[in-house]
């Protein structure tokens, strides 16, 4: 249902593309020193390990999973079920476009943008400093984090029905059109295609197109992981419970889900529905 067409642009074509995305899988070598390189990769496979123990336990199962709210966080999803194929993740911003990368890489060699499985500060720095498509963090995330060799960067628009229509040409200046779009990289493990999808969406609005998308969505397992409170207030309720709730039903997922943050963003609430 979800796969790309042979007329799709694939970002990697751009020489240059390559080889800055080569620059930040080689750069992960030489950002800190080997013993605090090291240090890192162990935390971060504890991490996985983990998150994979809570996978089993749960008695995940399937080949794709809907993170709603889940932004640019491929390495949650896919360290949970490492079998799964299709991760598809929504945001508040949006996926972004090839200046983004250049961006990135020129920014992401700074030592306060090293990436760390549970802490964020990589995205919010990157948030601060790029102020445009956030992408290029994922993309580091999967290189770094869960150890993906990049096949392919995709942009897509949603049609009204809820169809994926891949862009098949080089970036122009109409930056409406790269919103979503979706990265395919081989797992290390297995040589096997998996792909992450991103698709921005404010709990504010309506969208038809991605409204429809997700009527059309198929998954069993719906991941829901430090959402913010807020989303659940009055004023933004309704439409949550439209883009997570309604389509896990709908499949008759299973959801597994963590406390959700509160809304001032400092500790928890307990007594947080789940």
């Amino acid at each position: 249902m979800f796969t790309e067409t042979s007329n799709a642009y694939n970002l990697l074509r751009d020489p240059s593309a390559q080889t800055e995305i080569d620059a930040l899988e080689q750069q992960a070598f030489h950002r800190k020193d080997p013993k605090t390189y090291e240090w890192n990769t162990s935390q971060r496979l504890k991490k996985q390990k983990e998150y994979n123990a809570l996978g089993k336990l749960a008695g995940l199962k399937g080949s794709t999973i809907y993170y709603p709210f889940g932004g640019f966080d491929p390495q949650s999803p896919f360290s949970l079920l490492p079998e799964a194929r299709d991760v598809f993740s929504q945001g508040f911003e949006n996926f972004g476009g090839r200046q983004d990368l250049k961006t990135f890489v020129l920014a992401g060699f700074q030592e306060n943008h090293w990436p760390d499985f549970d802490n964020y500060r990589d995205l919010h720095e990157m948030q601060h400093d790029m102020r445009g498509g956030l992408w290029p963090v994922a993309l580091n995330r999967i290189q770094e984090i869960l150890g993906g060799k990049i096949e392919g960067v995709y942009h897509f628009l949603l049609n009204e029905d809820g169809k994926i229509k891949f862009l098949d040409s080089p970036e122009n200046k109409d930056k409406a059109k790269y919103k979503n779009g979706v990265i395919v990289f081989r797992d290390p493990k297995t040589n096997e295609l998996k792909r992450y999808w991103y698709l921005p969406q404010k709990v504010s609005q309506k969208d038809i197109g991605f409204d429809a998308f997700l009527k059309r969505l198929k998954f069993k397992i719906l991941m829901i992981k430090a959402m913010p409170s807020m989303i659940l207030e009055e004023k933004g309720r309704e439409r949550a419970i439209e883009i997570a709730l309604d389509p896990a039903i709908r499949n008759g997922a299973r959801v597994i889900s963590d406390q959700r943050i509160a809304s001032t963003g400092g500790g928890t609430k307990e007594d947080l529905p789940q």
